[in-house]
């Protein structure tokens, strides 16, 4: 039980590093801001600009997609241990 519950822990504080590292604030506005110029007129008008702007904006995409998932899964994770733990549940623990 003290083991999950480090590994838990210790999965939390790399998530904080790998979201510190990402930035990923920064990378939503960037990709609010690639979502503009993409949407702005002519923005197809030199197709390896428009190509290279929607490959950045999908790279930065996949990255928030995947702390955020990461976040969720370590989350789940911590609140599956303290049921767990609350209904005194060995089979689960």
């Amino acid at each position: 039980l003290a083991e999950t519950r480090s590994a838990i822990s210790d999965l939390q504080r790399r998530l904080e590093a790998l979201g510190g590292i990402f930035d990923v604030a920064q990378l939503k506005r960037n990709v609010e801001e690639l979502d503009d110029l993409a949407s702005a007129s002519g923005f197809w008008d030199d197709q390896e600009k428009a190509q290279a702007l929607l490959r950045k904006r999908s790279a930065a995409q996949e990255k928030i997609e995947l702390v955020e998932r990461l976040d969720k899964e370590v989350t789940e994770a911590s609140e599956y241990l303290e049921l767990a733990e609350a209904e005194d549940d060995e089979s689960t623990l």
